[in-house]
Order: C-alpha cells, then sequence, then structure tokens
C-alpha cells in the first residue's frame, strides 16, 4: 500500500516498480481508481507467481512510484503527480507462502464467462486467415 495526499480528487492511475533483495527488478504494480482529497492509501499488489517465476528473494522493495489524475475532455488530459523519491521495504515474507497460481482478474474471469457462453451458442472466435505475400 502506497500513502498519498491528495489535493485534487479524482480519477488516478499510480504505478510502481518492485525489486528483490538482490536489486533485481521483479515486477510492476499499478492502481487504478477515484481518489477523493486528504491522506489516501492505494493498494499495489504484486502476484505471488510473478515471484516464484523470478526466484525471487525478499524483501522487496518497492520504487519509482509514480502517477497521475486523469483530466477527461482536457488537454492535456493527464496531471503528473509528483514522484516519490524514497522506497518501501515490504516486511519479511517467505515465498513458499505465497501463491503459485496464475492470476484471473475480475475482468478475465468475466471474458472468459462471456466466452463459454457464446461457445455454448455455437459461436465461435476463428482467427482471420493470414494474407498471402504481396496480396
Amino acid at each position: 500500500e502506497a500513502g498519498l495526499d491528495v489535493d485534487v480528487p479524482g480519477f488516478y492511475r499510480i504505478d510502481a516498480n518492485f525489486f528483490d533483495a538482490a536489486g533485481r527488478p521483479v515486477g510492476h504494480a499499478s492502481f487504478k481508481g477515484d481518489l477523493s482529497s486528504g491522506r489516501r492509501v492505494v493498494p499495489l499488489e504484486l502476484y505471488g507467481k510473478v515471484l516464484h517465476d523470478a526466484e525471487s528473494a525478499g524483501p522487496w522493495v518497492l520504487r519509482n512510484l509514480r502517477g497521475y489524475r486523469f483530466r477527461e475532455g482536457e488537454f492535456p488530459d493527464r496531471e503528473r503527480m509528483r514522484d516519490f523519491e524514497g522506497e518501501y521495504q515490504t516486511r519479511a515474507h517467505r515465498l513458499s507462502d505465497l501463491t503459485r497460481e496464475s492470476h484471473l482478474s475480475d475482468h478475465d474471469r468475466h471474458m472468459v464467462d462471456l466466452m463459454l457462453q457464446d461457445l455454448a451458442r455455437g459461436i465461435t472466435l476463428d482467427a482471420p486467415p493470414l494474407a498471402a505475400p504481396g496480396s
């Protein structure tokens, strides 16, 4: 989680990079959502399988925290936040305590459900044929 002081309420995107104990980059986390004015905390989750796949040892360090507020209908359409200069070290976690399962978001699950419903009704999604060279 990252603590932020929000001056202007709105829809924000916050990004951060994660590094392992050896300083290797191992992942990226994002938050998108509405934030009201005041002191706010946003979740920045790094899924366990990412750490397993990287054979990454913790504790992990969050760096390069950055973000912007969307300004719908305006130009420019984003107002950048001041980048966070520091870093945050996670508490100790054993890699064996973190999931090895692939992550499916609620959106991913919904899309799979829609595709399965289409298949049950006989609707398929076929890839278009590749065009012949020079055509």
